[in-house]
């Protein structure tokens, strides 16, 4: 967790102002600002909840580019899935929700190593 944790915390703001500026396109609402805001931190507390129980994983778990990778994508699918729950906008969710569909494709044969 010492090192979950500072990731999560760094992340937050940046997926958050991403979310954000995808919502405000999405509806031209101010509103859809703090939304947005609200929405992300809720999201990334939730996913430091889960992984802080999923000990084991974290061990056996090693960088590797195509993970990296993927969670790079993987950001900027929560921006915009996180942007379009704001906004209520189901073109953005189903953006996000591809791109996201598409960091797990990436992440895939890592994650397949772990489960072995």
């Amino acid at each position: 967790m010492e090192t979950i944790t500072p990731i999560i915390a760094f992340l937050t703001f940046p997926v958050a102002a991403g979310a954000a500026f995808v919502g405000y396109i999405a509806s031209a609402s101010s509103t859809v600002i703090g939304v947005a805001a609200i929405i992300t931190v809720v999201t990334f507390i939730s996913i430091w909840a889960v992984l802080r129980t999923q000990a084991g994983l974290r061990r056996r778990l090693h960088s590797t580019n195509e993970l990296l990778a993927a969670i790079i994508v993987a950001i900027v699918g929560l921006m915009l899935a996180l942007g379009g729950i704001a906004a209520v906008t189901p073109v953005w969710i189903i953006a996000g929700l591809v791109v996201l569909a598409g960091a797990y494709g990436i992440a895939r044969p890592s994650l397949r190593e772990v489960r072995s």
